[in-house]
């Protein structure tokens, strides 16, 4: 259990986000509610249960743009999951500036690594709350994060990334390892709509309804099961 935030408490200084799964897993508990690990959720495991309503609260997975050769980077995610194994002391171009972007930057470079980041919008870390994203500017600054803001990827190779800077010059940034950060896209429509097809009334929440943060996806948890 725990979906992203178990992605989010990867960062240095942001260990403590894990104590919400904690908290949210004592409470299912003592709820009585039953929870099944390892299970596909298809629509006819989910009819077959008979349920009144359905919240389908299924997240989101990364979103990978059409760059030619972006076959090549990693994915911010693997990264901090530990599914692909970080480098050390190397250097590490990451294609996004968003908050996951900016958290794996933040943990790579807790592994020495000189790090770029290369952002098309005019700055990074954009949707992260005022004092966290402060201090996440200073840590990234300190450890000589590279941030190329309004430019705009061109393509990836094993080398490196080639990208136009604000100014419209072309560029490369060498790279031993590329990773691409360029937000997530919601899942779980397949699934609500082939559950509303067989006439039950489904609810989406979190990510499935509308990508967000920790603060607004708990809040449309709640609605949801409130509203239910």
């Amino acid at each position: 259990l725990g979906g992203q935030i178990r992605l989010a408490c990867v960062p240095p200084h942001k260990e403590i986000l894990g104590t919400a799964i904690d908290y949210f897993e004592m409470r299912l508990k003592q709820e009585g509610v039953e929870v099944r690990l390892g299970v596909d959720a298809d629509a006819e495991t989910v009819a077959s249960l008979k349920p009144d309503t359905v919240i389908v609260a299924a997240g989101s997975l990364p979103y990978v743009p059409p760059i030619p050769g972006i076959e090549h980077a990693a994915k911010s995610w693997d990264i901090l999951d530990g599914a692909y194994a970080p480098p050390e002391g190397k250097r590490v171009v990451i294609i996004g500036g968003g908050s996951v972007g900016c958290d794996t930057a933040l943990y790579l470079l807790t592994k020495r690594n000189k790090i770029t980041i290369i952002e098309m919008l005019g700055q990074v870390a954009a949707g992260q709350e005022a004092s966290h994203r402060t201090r996440d500017l200073e840590t990234m600054e300190k450890g000589g994060v590279n941030i190329q803001t309004l430019a705009a990827v061109q393509s990836v190779s094993d080398a490196g990334v080639a990208y136009t800077d604000k100014d419209g010059a072309s560029r490369f940034a060498e790279a031993d390892l590329v990773v691409v950060s360029t937000g997530q896209r919601p899942v779980g429509a397949d699934l609500a709509l082939a559950l509303e097809e067989k006439g039950i009334k489904v609810t989406r929440a979190g990510d499935a309804m509308a990508i967000g943060k920790i603060l607004t996806n708990v809040r449309s948890g709640f609605l949801a099961g409130y509203d239910a």
